[in-house]
């Protein structure tokens, strides 16, 4: 399909340039009918990125608040043994008892 640089019909002959670019359009065709056909693989790849992404944040989610869960769970539980110790025993602890202080 070689174009002719020659005028037809009394139309404007095409300079060099714009027969090079017509001569390429099979080939730019072919390019895009074969871009079409991987459109769907990089949607794919790019929906599956995207979950992963997704998943990994909440994996980091998760973790973060298991951690908070488990501090606050060592401060409820320290407080709660704290709360069990009678008031003789607090104030040994706090003034001293065999040279062990909660200060």
């Amino acid at each position: 399909a070689v174009v002719s640089t020659q005028s037809t019909g009394g139309g404007k002959s095409l300079d060099a340039d714009q027969v090079a670019s017509v001569n390429s359009l099979p080939f730019v065709e072919a390019n895009l009918d074969q871009l079409k056909e991987f459109l769907p693989q990089f949607k794919s790849i790019s929906t599956e990125h995207e979950k992963a992404r997704k998943k990994a944040v909440r994996r980091e989610e998760a973790k973060r608040l298991d951690s908070e869960h488990k501090k606050a769970k060592g401060v409820l539980s320290t407080l709660h043994y704290l709360s069990l110790l009678t008031l003789e025993l607090k104030e040994s602890l706090i003034t001293g008892l065999k040279g062990l202080t909660l200060t």
